[in-house]
This record gives C-alpha cells, structure tokens and sequence, in this order.
C-alpha cells in the first residue's frame, strides 16, 4: 500500500515538473522563435573587402582606388593603358569629377584604344586625344593642347560628368549625349543605332574593369 502511494506521489511531481517546463519555456519558444545565432564580428579590412566584392556599386571601388591610388594606377597600367601617365591622368580627373574611374576608362578604351594621339574626321568634326574632343569643344585650344595628356583626360572627364548630371545619373543616356551631342539626343530624341551600340559597349566594358580590379584586390 505504502509502495503504490509512493508511485501515485512520485508520478503527480514528476507531472507537476514537466507541466511546469512546458508553461515555463514553451510560450518564450512561440513568441521569440529559435534563438538568434550571433555572427562574429568581422575586421575592417574583411568588411570593405566583403563589401566591394559583392556589390556592384562602382562607388565602392573609387573609395578604394582614392585610398589605394598607387596600387590602382599600377593596375590600370599593367592591364589597360600600359602607361602610368595616362592611368594618373584618367584616375585623378575621375575622383576630382566624381565619376565612376572604370566608366572614364571604359570611355577611354572605346573612343581612342588609350592612344593619346589618336585623331578622327569624320567630315562633321575632327576628334582628338585620349577621349576624342572635337575641335569645337575648345575653340581656344592649340592642336597640341587635345594630345596633352592631363588637359584630354580633365577635359574628357569633366565633359562626361556634365552629360550625368544633364541626364540625371542615367548613365546609359549620359552616354548616348557623349556620342551623339546633347542637342541630338535631348531636343531631338533622335539616338542612332550606332550610338545606342557605343553605349552598350562602354557598359559592358566597365562591368569588366569593375570585375577585374575586384580580383587585384582580392588577389592581392
């Protein structure tokens, strides 16, 4: 008798117990979910990193290239321009301009293959530098002033900040006014096949530069 009155008490506290774990930590669970895991804090160098690699941001790589500006005029020497004058020229006048540096070389590539004296008449104006200005651009200037390095890349920067902003950051038709003239594209609405391809191009081109300086960083 006295055993299975020991059963009946053992069983009603062990009861008691469980039911008093359930309304205990139960409701917490409902309410909150499973507890959160806390990720350990990373460095400030990984996070930067972390940061340009997965986003494609531009803005986040001129940070870099303006922190990092030797290490980024070597890159865009020995894998663009193979000339540092022109690397320092092009970088400096984008981060003075705030304008993607990989868009400024993406434009530089397309229109003059990075050759300071690369020169085309096309009958309606005759093209110039490294960023192909016309000579009615800067009616003051002297033949030599479009060859000169820093004057081509100021100029040629400065001339595609302003088509931006013209634009309101839409790049696709900064670009489309660098090609065709702002008075074609704006007033007249008229965007030639060959200038909507020239736009294609360059976009695809900075993609790529995006991607390359995203691997010399990651590379080391």
């Amino acid at each position: 008798m006295k055993l299975l009155r020991f059963k009946a008490i053992y069983i009603t506290a062990t009861a008691t117990l469980l039911i008093g774990f359930a309304l205990l930590f139960l409701p917490r669970f409902f309410i909150y979910g499973e507890p959160e895991v806390v990720k350990r804090d990373l460095p400030p160098l990984e996070i930067s990193l972390k940061l340009i690699i997965e986003q494609e941001m531009p803005g986040d790589l001129n940070k870099w290239i303006e922190t990092n500006l030797e290490e980024s005029i070597l890159f865009y020497t020995e894998t663009m321009t193979k000339d540092s004058s022109i690397s320092r020229a092009i970088v400096k006048h984008s981060l003075k301009h705030n304008i993607p540096v990989n868009l400024a070389f993406s434009v530089a590539f397309k229109e003059s293959k990075f050759k300071i004296d690369a020169y085309n008449d096309n009958g309606k104006s005759r093209d110039r530098g490294l960023f192909q200005l016309n000579d009615s651009y800067r009616q003051n200037w002297a033949v030599e002033d479009f060859y000169n390095v820093d004057k081509n890349s100021f100029e040629g920067t400065r001339y595609l900040k302003e088509m931006i902003e013209l634009n309101e950051q839409d790049i696709q038709k900064a670009l489309y006014c660098y090609n065709a003239g702002p008075t074609k594209v704006r007033k007249y609405g008229i965007i030639p096949e060959a200038t909507k391809k020239y736009a294609v191009e360059i976009l695809k081109l900075e993609n790529e530069f995006n991607n390359q300086l995203k691997k010399w960083i990651i590379n080391g």
